[in-house]
């Protein structure tokens, strides 16, 4: 019995463990892409509206 509970164990960490990674790595990247856009939405701004 305490066999098969271990592999429960490994086996639910085998799967949750990628599945939180995956989540992770999608997460940031997610979150890089709208800074970059908002930089060069921030940048595009200020080439149109130049402070004299």
């Amino acid at each position: 019995m305490l066999a098969v509970d271990g592999l429960a164990v490994i086996g639910t960490i085998g799967f949750f463990g990628p599945a939180a990674a995956l989540l992770a790595i999608v997460t940031v990247a997610v979150i890089r892409d709208r800074r970059l856009v908002a930089r060069d939405n921030e940048e595009a701004e200020q080439r149109e509206n130049p402070l004299d």
